[in-house]
């Protein structure tokens, strides 16, 4: 039987002890300047893979969920959105 995602939240939150959601909107355009050189040097859809790898590895064990802003997947078609 599969458990309903209403349910598996209330348990994670449960045993998280909170019911913290992480956002993801990797705007990179809006990061530090610092970065800016290094993110003209990176394909945009690997970038985009590779932050979001990141993200979720930093949140695995510490939120019940994490929600994308589409729209920032989108802009890269079928790829972006995979």
């Amino acid at each position: 039987m599969t458990i309903a995602f209403f349910d598996r939240l209330v348990r994670r939150n449960t045993e998280l002890g909170h019911p913290l959601c992480a956002g993801w909107d990797p705007l990179f355009s809006k990061s530090p300047p610092h970065l800016t050189k290094f993110y003209s040097m990176v394909r945009p859809l690997d970038l985009l893979a590779k932050s979001t790898e990141a993200f979720l590895s930093a949140c695995e064990g510490r939120v019940s969920t994490v929600k994308f802003q589409s729209a920032f997947f989108e802009v890269f078609g079928a790829d972006g959105i995979a």
